[in-house]
């Protein structure tokens, strides 16, 4: 199931320039990001995930390559070295993993945080719409590229979040 806002059939009732409490200030956007996370790890206590990983797979059923390194405008390619970095160290982590009837495939879940600790570097992210840098940027790349594999495939969605930095 893909989870997404959808506009009632028959359509929105009262003012349609109301905000939502997310959008009031920052801190009531922090306040619904936190809301968000503890329901979700409520509703994680019963979701099996997928984790188990297969020591060959014999059959390539869809193939698609990206770019990794690319010039953007005036960004600093370090960035899209250590971007390259990243996504290898993250690669490994979601190689080969079997998904179960089921089971749930969770990026998060199979890479967790990217911290300096891990080895992650300072890539690529995008802030306020702008390019930026942060540790573990690259990861929104390859997210978006297992979102992109699973529309063209049997699967059911049944969340994803949009890339949101703020």
């Amino acid at each position: 199931m893909l989870w997404q806002e959808v506009m009632p059939a028959g359509g929105y009732k009262g003012n349609m320039n109301r905000r939502l409490f997310c959008e009031i200030s920052p801190l009531t956007y922090a306040i619904s990001v936190r809301k968000m996370r503890v329901l979700r790890h409520v509703k994680n206590l019963t979701a099996k995930f997928a984790k188990t990983k297969a020591p060959s797979l014999p059959t390539l059923i869809y193939k698609h390559e990206s770019l990794i390194r690319r010039k953007l405008g005036d960004v600093d390619m370090q960035l899209q070295e250590n971007k390259a970095v990243n996504l290898s160290l993250a690669a490994p982590k979601i190689n080969s993993v079997i998904i179960r009837p089921g089971e749930v495939f969770s990026f998060w879940k199979l890479v967790g945080p990217c911290t300096k600790g891990k080895g992650y570097k300072e890539g690529l992210t995008i802030s306020r719409s702008k390019a930026s840098k942060d540790i573990g940027g690259g990861m929104c790349q390859f997210s978006n590229l297992i979102h992109w594999l699973v529309l063209h495939s049997p699967l059911e969605i049944v969340e994803h979040h949009h890339q949101v930095r703020t």
